[in-house]
């Protein structure tokens, strides 16, 4: 919507959705049966805040789907009672793969940006990466640098992800999606 993104990924045997912004949360299952007819299996949260799972209510009548989530973020969102972010129904503490139809998703708990952490997302078979709020493929960084928790850990984070072999980068905002030259500021 230009604003915020979100993914999936279609396998063998089902879809797997990253995150389902405040904004267009409620479009993504009717967008993605226009691509398949696979089930949605799986909604990951790549953090806490609404803006990027303020529109999963959209998902709560999927008939068998786990919500996956760092288990601090179902914690906060168990406190908070919010009828539009739904409880994650599986949840880890640091590192999780998820395969599903010839596919594999590795998330990664960090803690550059939310409270309650936050997470990479990563798709070797795609290599495919996405960290929400950290690098904005073609733009400055936000003003103040968002409303990173932990600039020390923030400042890091440039070197972790370049540690993955991708060549498609989803930062979670605004109006694309880059690649391995967008974490690179000097020649």
């Amino acid at each position: 919507d230009n604003e915020w993104q979100s993914a999936f990924v279609v396998t063998d045997a089902g879809v797997i959705v990253i995150d389902a912004p405040e904004s267009f949360g409620k479009g993504i299952p009717a967008a993605i049966a226009n691509v398949t007819g696979k089930p949605i299996r799986f909604l990951i949260y790549s953090h806490i805040h609404r803006d990027h799972i303020g529109g999963s209510a959209a998902f709560k009548d999927i008939p068998g789907l786990k919500i996956v989530a760092l288990n601090s973020v179902s914690e906060y969102l168990k406190e908070q009672n919010d009828p539009e972010r739904l409880v994650p129904t599986e949840t880890f503490d640091s590192h999780k793969k998820i395969k599903l139809g010839g596919k594999t998703v590795e998330l990664t708990r960090h803690f550059y940006h939310s409270s309650a952490g936050d997470l990479f997302i990563y798709i070797p078979e795609a290599k495919f990466l996405m960290a929400v709020d950290c690098v904005t493929p073609g733009y400055a960084p936000f003003h103040g640098f968002d409303i990173t928790d932990n600039f020390g850990d923030y400042l890091k984070v440039f070197d972790q992800l370049l540690a993955y072999d991708f060549t498609t980068f989803c930062g979670g905002h605004l109006t694309q999606v880059g690649g391995r030259a967008d974490f690179h500021v000097c020649p």
